[in-house]
């Protein structure tokens, strides 16, 4: 207790983690503003047991802090102290502690101790210490993932989701985001953060306490505060983690996104319109997982994890498309597929089109898997007016298509085969192209060295006068053995920049080259050059120490190449560097 009342008229600052005196406003250290309600100070002991040492983070109702656990042998523990004094938050905070204490999984952090504090009205929760990167830190600095690298992140989050939601009964997170899953330097996932967590039985409500939102991640029932969350809450929230991950931008609040539907708009841009590398099933996975209603989402994590890899038939067979036909009378059966269906062609003739329906069919049309065949995943993007989704078609030939979600019979504007414009635009797309070439490092790597090539072996390199110089030039000539050899060594190392397949190698190639480079145009424009027979080239190299040297445009694509190389492995250097701390 002494050493408590040592530090009782003083707060840390969250910022700095500084003390300062319980009555400053502002932190004489750094200068921030300080809390309305004071943190604790830094040395204070808690429950004779935990060193507070400084802030990890901090927000209106709780602030989390780094201590040592004196008993163990000072080990690093996170103490979360709840700085408010309703109860309904109280009793929140008590559900969290009981969900932390309960739980047992690889990806979610541990439990020990939760007290409160003789002599005050706050309380505490001692957690595990997870010393690693937010993945919105993560994003932020580095930019969009690869699909590859995001999906070994995200798995781990998966499988502690699905780990929630087989409980009984089911925990919802509710507060999934890039910013509640760490990244450790030991390649570990953790999802973090259970403060407005809650039981998802039949009829349980959201406590007070329980209720918040973050803006472009919770599920529009989120909103509400009425209890109506459940376990494809989160899978919304799973669907919108992703999608910052591969794109690097936050998806647009629900309720942005309801009144751009409103407006007959779509209301999330598509993945791959930003991310080019992102296999169409993935994007359309996602979509669905972020369906604004809730009933139309995956209903539980693994049918998530099977629609990200494929496993699940989202579009309708090209072999079981049904035929577009006139709206049903009452009493008449639904259409079903048969096999003399399929020996009706899949296009109607001008003579067979009906009318298309105002209105979608009485009898929604879910897509259908046909026995023997895959699972049909890809295709060209359809937008349903209706359902307000994008679906794939598999086979771009089809006119009239039924919408898998909500039976919308859709006629579709096809391109003639023969027409030189038959490839679909989201595949001939220049932009689309540019951004393929964009994220193969390797390629950009052979291009710039191909650029450096041509451009020492063939363009004009310097002029003096009417007489330009091109490498071959120089190789040919008498000039000085050292011009020669920092041009073959500027050469070998575009040459070697095609071939080699570690980044690492191709950045050293890439700047001893540019470096002899540089060096070779310095000499030819500054140094004494001895040169023994008077051949034209030789003449133009003598006079190349009397005169102004203009440097030609190879010598701009030489070092424009030499730069693509460098940028490219360097880029290329970053994506392994990251692969390398995730888990595998």
């Amino acid at each position: 207790m002494a050493q408590e009342s040592r530090f009782r008229q003083m707060q840390i600052c969250p910022k700095c983690s500084q003390n300062n005196t319980i009555t400053a406003r502002s932190c004489i250290y750094c200068g921030s503003a300080l809390p309305s309600v004071p943190l604790l100070a830094r040395g204070t002991v808690l429950n004779n047991r935990y060193t507070i040492m400084h802030v990890l983070g901090f927000g209106g109702f709780s602030a989390v802090y780094l201590a040592f656990d004196q008993r163990l042998s000072n080990r690093k523990v996170a103490v979360k102290e709840l700085l408010q004094t309703d109860p309904a938050i109280i009793q929140q905070f008590e559900t969290e502690a009981k969900i932390l204490a309960t739980l047992s999984h690889p990806a979610l952090p541990k439990a020990y101790d939760w007290f409160k504090q003789f002599g005050s009205d706050r309380y505490y929760l001692v957690m595990e210490f997870i010393d690693g990167v937010s993945i919105w830190d993560l994003v932020r600095q580095k930019g969009m993932m690869t699909p590859l690298t995001a999906m070994q992140v995200f798995e781990p989050v998966l499988d502690a989701v699905a780990y929630l939601h087989t409980q009984n009964p089911p925990i919802i997170h509710r507060d999934i985001k890039p910013s509640n899953i760490l990244l450790t330097r030991g390649r570990k996932v953790y999802l973090v953060d259970f403060g407005i967590a809650k039981f998802g039985g039949p009829g349980q409500k959201t406590a007070t306490g329980a209720q918040g939102v973050t803006p472009g991640f919770s599920p529009p029932e989120q909103y509400l505060g009425s209890g109506e969350t459940d376990v494809r809450s989160d899978i919304y929230s799973l669907g919108a983690t992703l999608y910052f991950m591969l794109t690097a931008k936050v998806p647009p609040d629900a309720t942005e996104r309801l009144q751009r539907e409103m407006l007959g708009q779509p209301s999330l841009e598509p993945i791959r319109d930003i991310n080019a590398a992102v296999s169409p099933q993935v994007e359309q996975a996602i979509s669905i997982a972020m369906v604004l209603k809730k009933e139309q989402r995956f209903s539980n994590v693994n049918d998530l994890r099977a629609g990200l890899k494929g496993q699940t038939v989202l579009i309708q067979s090209p072999m079981a498309q049904p035929m577009p036909c006139a709206p049903q009378q009452p009493g008449s059966s639904s259409f079903q597929p048969s096999s003399s269906a399929q020996s009706v062609p899949s296009q109607p003739t001008p003579q067979q089109q009906p009318a298309i329906p105002s209105q979608a069919p009485a009898q929604p049309m879910p897509a259908q898997q046909i026995s023997g065949q895959p699972p049909v995943v890809g295709g060209v993007r359809e937008w349903c007016p209706v359902c307000k989704v994008n679906f794939y078609v598999a086979n771009p030939s089809i006119e009239w298509i039924h919408c898998p979600n909500c039976g919308q019979l859709i006629h579709r504007q096809v391109v003639h085969p023969t027409s030189f414009l038959s490839q679909p635009p989201s595949a001939t797309s220049p932009e689309i192209w540019f951004k393929q070439l964009l994220s193969n490092k390797q390629m950009l790597v052979r291009i710039g060295a191909i650029i450096v090539l041509i451009s020492l072996l063939i363009l004009p390199l310097v002029s003096c006068g009417e007489v330009t110089v091109t490498g071959l030039d120089m190789l040919q000539s008498e000039m000085s053995v050292g011009l020669k050899i920092l041009l073959l060594i500027a050469i070998s190392c575009a040459g070697l920049s095609l071939f080699l397949r570690n980044p690492s190698y191709c950045l050293a190639s890439g700047l001893v080259g540019l470096a002899s480079f540089i060096a070779l145009a310095l000499w030819i424009r500054y140094g004494n050059h001895d040169v023994k027979s008077m051949d034209e080239i030789s003449e133009a190299t003598r006079i190349f120490t009397r005169s102004m040297i203009r440097f030609r445009y190879g010598t701009l694509s030489t070092i424009s190449g030499f730069g693509l190389i460098i940028w490219a492995a360097y880029q290329w250097i970053r994506e392994r560097t990251l692969s390398t701390i995730l888990p595998k």
